[in-house]
């Protein structure tokens, strides 16, 4: 039961881990004004928010692993 459960933790850490990246790579924009211009945009809370993901889905793999380790 507790491979099963350590096995669902780490598949919710992988998912968790690809939507902070994704959020993380949305917050940062680049865009050009007829060729001349370059502007560049960052969105703070979609930053803190890519990087909340991304502390839980540590979370949850740490939390995994341990728990398929224990027998």
């Amino acid at each position: 039961m507790k491979q099963t459960t350590g096995i669902i933790l780490i598949i919710l850490a992988i998912f968790l881990g690809l939507v902070g990246i994704n959020k993380l790579d949305e917050s940062e924009r680049t865009e050009s004004f007829l060729g001349i211009f370059k502007f560049h945009y960052e969105d703070e809370s979609a930053k803190e928010v890519g990087y909340i993901f991304l502390g839980l889905a540590a979370l949850l793999l740490i939390g995994g692993v341990v728990s398929m380790r224990e027998r």
